[in-house]
């Protein structure tokens, strides 16, 4: 009789520690899919600013496309000027938005680890 009752705490002995590997299995999937995640949402923002970049231009190339006289489609070189502006604009725009949230992820995942 004591014999069987060995076996069946060995027996529950496995099973916990089976429970246990099988839990922290779980942990360590769900720590793999929550970067994942994070990743993606990481590039959507990404993209986001970029189509605001891309907005913003659209949005000057609109407002010189109205017809309006302002005098300066009279200069002649005022197409080449707002185009390499808005250009450079967008760029400038892009890089530093882009700048801002890689550190705001950075610091937000060293004070997660920390």
């Amino acid at each position: 009789l004591e014999v069987y009752l060995q076996q069946a705490l060995s027996i529950v002995n496995e099973l916990d520690l089976l429970k246990g590997q099988i839990i922290t299995t779980e942990e360590q999937i769900s720590m793999q899919l929550d970067a994942i995640r994070n990743r993606l949402l990481f590039i959507n923002t990404l993209l986001s600013v970029a189509s605001l970049c891309v907005a913003i231009g659209s949005f000057v190339g609109s407002i010189f496309g109205m017809n309006l006289t302002n005098h300066i489609e009279d200069h002649p070189t005022a197409f080449t000027r707002v185009t390499v502006g808005t250009v450079v604009g967008m760029i400038l725009a892009w890089a530093i938005l882009s700048r801002i949230f890689q550190q705001a992820a950075s610091t937000r995942s060293n004070w997660k680890s920390g």
